[in-house]
This record gives C-alpha cells, structure tokens and sequence, in this order.
C-alpha cells in the first residue's frame, strides 16, 4: 500500500522541489535609478544629484556620482543604467576632444563627421546644461 503522508501539494515558487524547469529572465539592461535635478537662471545653472548607485533594493555604492564635468561651463548629469551613463560621457568627452583637434588643423571633413554622429541610449536620461541653458535628452 502506498502512503501520500510525506506528499505536499505543490505551492507557488516550490517548482524546483518538484523537478519543473524554472525560468529565470535576463535582461542586459538594469535601471540603477537615480535622481538629477537642474535649474539655470539668467547668469547661473545648478545641477544635483544623489551618490547611490542600486538595483532594486540592493545599494551596490553609496558614493557613485550621476554629475560629471565636462568643461569649465558644461556639465552632464545621467540616470539610468549606470554603464550607459559612463559611457555617453565618455563619447561625449572624447567627441569634444576631436572636435577641439579639428577645429585647430582646421579639418573640416573631421567637423562634418563628429555633427553628423548619432548616439543612442535606450534607458538613460540626460541632462545637459551648457552656458546655463537646459537641453533635455532622453
């Protein structure tokens, strides 16, 4: 005779016990979250963020800046998925320092080709100020 006394009904999230494939989703992007807050006035911008870096409820880093300087009178602040922020500053970065060189060989295809480059970050939000007035990217 068979005894069911060491049988439990399966419950929601034991599918594992059970020998059922569990599906576990991937996704190459994370939202790091982050807030970036700007204000420009006649003669002056500001531009704040907060230093956490985290993923859901995990803090990964409590001093992980969102504003980075670019020039004496440009700076970026970016939330989003941290790697894209890195990275659009880094292009943005290493773009201004092509386009200074053109501009002193007075390379004009060089010119040409660093306006008509085209960036796209899915999950990133940007915030540029330059000479205190506000483009909003997304």
């Amino acid at each position: 005779m068979l005894s069911t006394a060491g049988y439990a009904e399966p419950r929601p999230g034991m599918a594992h016990q059970f020998g059922a494939h569990v599906q576990h989703p991937f996704s190459l992007y994370t939202f790091n979250r982050g807030t970036v807050l700007a204000i420009a006035g006649e003669d002056f911008s500001i531009v704040a963020s907060d230093m956490r870096l985290s993923e859901g409820y995990a803090i990964h880093s409590q001093d992980s800046p969102k504003c980075s300087k670019l020039t004496d009178q440009t700076v970026i602040g970016c939330s989003g998925f941290h790697g894209d922020c890195l990275t659009l500053t880094k292009i943005i970065e290493m773009f201004h320092c092509l386009m200074d060189k053109a501009l002193e060989s007075r390379n004009s295809w060089l010119c040409s080709r660093l306006q008509l480059g085209n960036l796209t970050l899915p999950m990133s939000s940007c915030v540029l100020f330059v000479k205190g007035f506000a483009n909003v990217k997304y």
